[in-house]
């Protein structure tokens, strides 16, 4: 399978559970909330892909190829780094709140979802850095 059929599957099955995991919540009977979720992240997804695509655009239109080696090497890179910070402050924060022992009352998706956008965050800026030196 080519890279292109490869990389419109996954747009595809993330699109599905993006819109799965919306119409779960309104059905649910939360539906100022699934219908926030279902706008923002298909909101997300249409400005990423609009602007892979330009990119894509621009480097064919100068003459270069757009996806080669070095940028899956880059990524590579750039993921290791992510993994390795995201440990090290995953690890300095356990022992802290394991030595404070605050008695905090926190749902789980805020732990969660913070640490998976400063995730994404330190891939796509370590990536940047990456790309650049």
């Amino acid at each position: 399978m080519s890279n292109t059929r490869w990389r419109h599957g996954i747009q595809i099955a993330i699109l599905v559970a993006l819109i799965g995991a919306g119409v779960t919540r309104i059905v649910r009977g939360d539906a100022a909330s699934g219908w926030s979720f279902l706008i923002s992240s298909l909101g997300a997804l249409t400005v990423t892909t609009v602007l892979r695509r330009s990119r894509t655009r621009r480097s064919t239109d100068a003459g270069t190829v757009p996806y080669d080696e070095r940028n899956v090497e880059n990524a590579g890179r750039a993921a290791l780094f992510t993994v390795r910070a995201v440990l090290g402050v995953l690890t300095v924060a356990m022992l802290l709140l394991f030595a404070a022992g605050p008695d905090w009352r926190l749902p789980v998706i805020v732990p969660v979802g913070g640490t998976l956008f400063m995730l994404s965050l330190v891939l796509r800026v370590s990536y940047w850095h990456m790309e650049r030196h």
